[in-house]
């Protein structure tokens, strides 16, 4: 090699070091462990997708079951009314049907109300490999605004389901988290990249 040789910008050997002269492997690469992080939250955002459409699903079916049942809700609720009024009070049928009637058309708007939401979980989940933290976050805003309203609506609601609403709530969580990370390793892997192509325009020059 001559002397020119040295002044002259050389490239980064992209090849996979060799082993050893002990047959030990070399340790992983930046890239590669890189390229396996950028993995592990791609599976991550799968199973938020997942969780997303499922979630959906789930709240689907609950609110068609409860709307188809909300006669029987109402007639129950009114029979409640009834027993805390104590048996010495008389009630007029008509202001009963009216009563029931009432409870039924809040209660199937109700139920409407939350099969809509739930197609917009599953529309979330469907778009998450386009915009992970957007959806991610929507999905976990959704979720504890939807369970909130349950409370306000009837308190005892907080303790209904409530082992799988905490783990849905845990995987929401992870989800945006991994959307997040997800998010910034694309950035600096887009950084990267323009990078190279600055330095291979550099030597090109050269």
């Amino acid at each position: 090699m001559n002397d020119d040789d040295w002044d002259k910008p050389r490239r980064r050997d992209d090849r996979p070091p060799a082993d050893d002269d002990d047959g030990n492997k070399p340790p992983p690469r930046r890239d590669d462990l890189g390229s396996l992080a950028q993995s592990a939250r791609g599976a991550s955002l799968k199973q938020a997708r997942a969780i997303l459409i499922v979630v959906g699903v789930l709240y689907f079916f609950n609110g068609l079951v409860l709307y188809f049942n909300v006669e029987n809700e109402a007639r129950q609720a009114v029979e409640a009314e009834k027993k805390k009024a104590g048996p010495m009070v008389v009630f007029d049928p008509a202001e009963v049907r009216q009563a029931e009637e009432e409870i039924v058309r809040v209660g199937r708007l109700i139920y409407l109300g939350m099969m809509g939401v739930s197609v917009v979980f599953v529309v979330l989940g469907v778009a998450v490999p386009a915009a992970p933290v957007a959806c991610t976050v929507t999905g976990l805003v959704l979720f504890l605004g939807l369970n909130a309203l349950f409370v306000v609506a009837d308190p005892l609601n907080l303790l209904r389901g409530i082992i799988l609403k905490v783990i849905f709530l845990v995987c929401l969580v992870k989800a945006v988290q991994a959307a997040i990370a997800y998010e910034r390793e694309r950035g600096a892997d887009r950084r990267e990249a323009r990078q190279a192509r600055d330095d291979e325009r550099g030597y090109g020059d050269d």
